[in-house]
């Protein structure tokens, strides 16, 4: 990643458009589904992307409008994790409801996420599962030891459960983050990576740099406001939804 990360597009400023990868906005009716046939190759930062050729069918926004459940998924695969994981899965599967869920909801920090799991008694047996987590953590100024140390118990708990391939995403630089980045957050997801493992079937996928053009945090890809006004600038809009969800599955093979 470049050095000095500079966020571009405030209101003064001209939004640079730039055309690559993860410019095209994906529609439901093309996007790139999860679970079909995938196997171990490397990933794009240069990890493996895991997973076994499940012959499993798609069930997308299992749970949806159900009330609380254990979590969403999206092509038979459970999604857990903060509101970016869940608003992704909404934007894929076009879910308007409102159902909640334990381990995939607004404000969760590894450390809430981390108790759930330990307290949730559902069935995970065989189910592959997404872990997106951690933006809260820096956003509250957690230390990067405590951060890390949880999100190796979820593993463990994920692992207690019997889950199939467990994929951890490293934590994507957004505009607020930038502010608070000094290079600590690109630390932590260099130790974050050092988690994948072929042998207890972790594939950390690298999409820290998702949302960075020519070494700048792209506003086009994120809310500028809550409904109530107050500024965002941490929450990918539907277009950063869609490229984060394609960085996914470009290392899911």
């Amino acid at each position: 990643m470049d050095q000095g990360i500079v966020v571009c597009g405030s209101a003064n400023q001209v939004i640079k458009i730039v055309h690559g990868l993860y410019s095209q906005r994906r529609s439901q009716s093309t996007r790139r589904p999860f679970g079909n046939g995938r196997g171990r190759g490397r990933g794009r930062a240069g990890h493996r992307g895991s997973g076994r050729g499940s012959g499993r069918g798609s069930n997308t926004g299992s749970g949806r409008g159900s009330g609380r459940g254990e979590c969403p998924e999206i092509d038979n695969i459970c999604i857990i994790g903060d509101s970016i994981a869940l608003r992704m899965v909404k934007t894929i599967t076009q879910d308007n409801s409102n159902g909640r869920f334990l381990l995939c909801q607004g404000g969760l920090t590894t450390e809430i996420l981390k108790d759930n799991l330990k307290t949730n008694y559902l069935n995970y047996q065989q189910k592959d599962v997404l872990v997106m987590i951690g933006t809260n953590d820096i956003l509250q100024n957690v230390e990067s030891e405590i951060i890390l140390k949880n999100l190796s118990e979820i593993i463990t708990e994920l692992h207690r459960k019997k889950v199939g391939v467990i994929y951890l995403v490293t934590i994507p630089l957004s505009p607020k983050l930038a502010l608070h980045n000094d290079g600590n957050l690109e630390k932590l997801n260099e130790e974050i990576i050092k988690l994948d493992s072929l042998e207890n079937n972790v594939n950390v996928i690298d999409c820290q740099d998702v949302f960075v053009n020519n070494g700048e945090v792209c506003m086009k890809y994120f809310e500028k406001s809550y409904a109530e006004g107050k500024c965002d600038n941490v929450h990918p809009n539907s277009h950063g939804l869609e490229t984060l969800y394609e960085c996914i599955t470009s290392n899911m093979p």
